[in-house]
Parts: structure tokens; sequence; C-alpha cells
């Protein structure tokens, strides 16, 4: 597998405390099954995307993009950018 099949553990991770604002690049890598084929139908693997809000759950947490403020992806699934 090349490198864009690695395990989220190679990539950056979105920061549970990436406030509203703040922008994420999404890499599609990690998540539950289904996570990145529902997130590729809105997103495009390497654009970077600006932060709505971030909701953390019990089990799970979630990013809300200003871009597309109806829809929630998991966070494994972005990498925070400075």
């Amino acid at each position: 597998m090349g490198p864009e099949h690695t395990r989220n553990v190679e990539r950056g991770c979105l920061s549970l405390d990436t406030r509203q604002g703040d922008y994420a690049r999404y890499h599609g890598n990690g998540g539950w099954p289904g996570d990145a084929e529902d997130a590729d139908q809105f997103l495009t693997r390497g654009q970077i995307y600006q932060v709505s809000r971030v909701i953390v759950e019990n089990w799970s947490s979630e990013v809300v993009l200003r871009e597309f403020p109806g829809e929630r992806f998991n966070t494994v699934l972005f990498e925070n950018v400075e």
C-alpha cells in the first residue's frame, strides 16, 4: 500500500481543542468503516477547510466545516493546519 492508504497513526489528527475559524486539511485516513467514503462525497483529499466547530461525544468526535454547515465529519479524517 502507498502512503495514501496509511492509517491515521502516521498522519496528524485534528485536535479536539480546534477552535472556530481554524483550518483543517482533509486526508481521509482512519475512522469507522464508511466515514471516509461518506466524507469523500463532499470533500477533496488534501484540501483545506475552515472549522465551524468540533463536537466531542462519548465515543467519537466530529467536525463541522464552514463550507458544509449541515454535515458532520469524523475528526480523525483531518489534521490541523498551522
